[in-house]
């Protein structure tokens, strides 16, 4: 009774943290980490056990790499804050010999307020990983468990069109100081709308050619000519096949109206990815893979067309590396070189940026986040960290291109795993999109139940 009860309310908790999670993380508050926190450790109690020892091994890997993080993060602790001597104060006095900038005055130092909600943060994205990874072992579970996430999306970005017809400053990516009791803003700026709808409106791509594939397969003859096979395959199932390029095409339509050049950029080369596996993958036949890449690039032209100029504006302006990007970064280079090791502790960027910060950025006002996590993560957990997660996240990326390589058929659930993990390289590489677990979230999640399909060794006729 027990296990039948767990099997019905963990993955539907599992889900919920992935889809509140862009609706309660606009001001990224203790609170909402809290509570996520909270669902999330209840889903993986009721998850299942791992069925197999390769998903062992990732679950002990991506758990030594939280471990490892924590126990950096304690002796960066140590060194920071005053038991071993470390004092930030003589590190202002050498920035004022260089003539930096250095807000606070006198009494300036290192904050370890944040560092309890960098921890949970941290756990927070282990336990999502984790419930992924057990979740998905069943894979009808993992594919309906991908259904209602990008169903979630369309509907959210749905509202969101709406409300910008009625009023454009009402938006899921307006900056607005506060957002308790708001939830027209959940996301702080139009880059992380744009990745979390970047995220999701690929994996609906992936699902409509998924419906596309198994359609053209077995309910359409092959010697038909092309449009022929496409509306026999459409008034097949036309409810189905209609939903689902709904879905995709709200999701999109809510990414072109972010505007957000990185999202723009990142989502073309996506599409381009998709059609590369599909003729990797060879649906059905040759006709069959040639008849979806042309629909689909058809249709994401057409859209892209009917986006208007904002977006195009902004992806022709040549101001994205002239906007402090090379300056925030060299300064945050020179505080990794400051202290390679350890890094000045968990969640306090914020705090060590002004000692090096440079002259070019005085303009510029306060410096919260690097625009790149792998340099945030060096400086505040130091080189070895930093290593270790961006080595572990390309492993995973490759590892997921291996597999999906090998697959004899088109597979929707891997396709969107190895998307979206090379797709938060660039996101997170140049961009303070890292910081905002609405993306975060469904990314853990989409890659991690890609991760727990089962390897598919038969090689492709």
């Amino acid at each position: 009774m027990m296990q039948l009860i767990a099997r019905q309310i963990g993955p539907r908790v599992f889900l919920a943290v992935v889809i509140l999670a862009p609706l309660l993380f606009g001001s990224a508050t203790v609170r909402s980490i809290a509570f996520l926190l909270a669902l999330s450790a209840l889903a993986l109690l009721l998850a299942p056990a791992p069925s197999s020892r390769r998903l062992a091994v990732l679950l002990a890997l991506s758990g030594s790499a939280f471990v490892m993080f924590a126990l950096f993060s304690s002796l960066q602790l140590t060194f920071a804050f005053g038991l071993v001597g470390f004092d930030p104060i003589a590190l202002v006095d050498e920035a004022r010999s260089l003539l930096l900038p250095v807000p606070g005055g006198p009494a300036f130092s290192l904050d370890a307020s944040l560092y309890p909600e960098t921890m949970m943060r941290a756990l927070l994205a282990t336990l999502v990983f984790w419930n992924a990874l057990l979740y998905g072992q069943d894979r009808n579970r993992a594919l309906a468990s991908l259904n209602t996430m990008v169903v979630a999306t369309a509907i959210m970005s749905a509202l969101t069109i709406a409300l910008f017809v009625a009023d454009p400053s009402r938006v899921l990516w307006r900056e607005k100081v506060a957002y308790f009791r708001d939830f027209t803003g959940p996301f702080v700026h139009r880059g992380a709308a744009g990745a979390w709808l970047c995220l999701l409106g690929i994996s609906a791509a992936l699902l409509l050619v998924r419906a596309l594939d198994h359609l053209l397969t077995h309910f359409v003859v092959d010697d038909a000519s092309l449009p022929k096979r496409l509306l026999l395959a459409f008034f097949a199932e036309p409810i189905r096949l209609t939903f689902l390029a709904t879905v995709t095409v709200l999701t999109v339509a809510g990414l072109l109206l972010t505007q957000s050049r990185t999202a723009g950029l990142v989502f073309g080369f996506n599409i381009l990815g998709l059609v590369a596996i599909l003729f990797m993958t060879r649906l059905g036949s040759t006709r069959a893979t040639v008849a979806i890449a042309v629909t689909v690039l058809t249709g994401f032209a057409l859209m892209f067309a009917a986006a208007g100029s904002g977006l195009r504006d902004r992806l022709a302006d040549t101001s994205f590396f002239e906007e402090g990007r090379w300056e925030i970064w060299g300064s945050t280079l020179r505080a990794i070189l400051d202290r390679p090791i350890l890094g000045f502790g968990a969640g306090t960027f914020r705090d060590l940026f002004p000692l090096f910060r440079s002259e070019a950025l005085a303009s510029l006002g306060p410096i919260q986040k690097a625009h790149s996590l792998p340099l945030e993560i060096a400086s505040e957990s130091g080189l070895p960290i930093a290593v270790l997660l961006c080595g572990l996240w390309l492993g995973i990326s490759v590892y997921l291109l291996a597999g999906l390589l090998r697959a004899t058929r088109f597979d929707a659930l891997r396709s969107a795993g190895v998307l979206a993990a090379f797709s938060a390289i660039p996101f997170v590489s140049i961009d303070v999109i890292y910081d905002t677990f609405g993306y975060v979230a469904p990314l853990l999640a989409i890659v991690g139940l890609a991760l727990a399909q089962p390897e598919s060794r038969a090689p492709r006729s």
